[in-house]
């Protein structure tokens, strides 16, 4: 249904969706010298634009407890902006598609550098600590992200089911 939304939407149907869905893979994410044990991260976005400069992530809900966006979902919208733009594919946003029985929200979330760059430290740590055997070394819970990420987070669209949308 996610999908659906965003080619009722957007008027296009983007690529590598449902069973064309693709992994795409940073084999040692960490660079790391040859013949050491390495991270590798992967992601499989829901979809991507024909374009290749937007990303379509897709989130079902039982119930509409996300009438604000959902932060926890950030992680992996910008986890997968870093890895497919370390695979050469200019991101620029991720289009989270939210979908409930009463309704359907789609957002926008913008490319935004000061967040990747909190994201990559906090996951290069937690790698560093798990290629080390020191998982236990790890905060509790890492420092909250201190910049303004509000402003890369729009609704563009709210489908109520049984109203007249456009």
């Amino acid at each position: 249904m996610g999908i659906g939304f965003y080619v009722k939407h957007f008027k296009q149907i983007p690529k590598n969706y449902l069973k064309d869905q693709q992994n795409y893979i940073i084999q040692n994410w960490l660079n790391l010298p040859k013949g050491k044990e390495t991270i590798s991260i992967s992601t499989t976005p829901d979809g991507i634009s024909n374009d290749e400069t937007h990303l379509i992530e897709v989130k079902c809900s039982m119930r509409d407890k996300y009438k604000e966006f959902n932060k926890l979902w950030l992680p992996q919208v910008y986890g997968q902006i870093h890895i497919l733009s370390s695979l050469g594919k200019k991101i620029e946003k991720t289009y989270l598609i939210n979908y409930t029985p009463t309704v359907c929200r789609i957002w926008q979330v913008d490319y935004n550098q000061e967040f990747l760059n909190y994201l990559i430290s906090n996951l290069s740590e937690f790698a560093e600590c798990l290629l080390k055997g020191k998982a236990n070394g790890l905060a509790d819970k890492p420092e909250q992200f201190k910049g303004n990420i509000d402003e890369s987070i729009k609704l563009i669209k709210e489908y109520k089911y049984g109203e007249e949308n456009e």
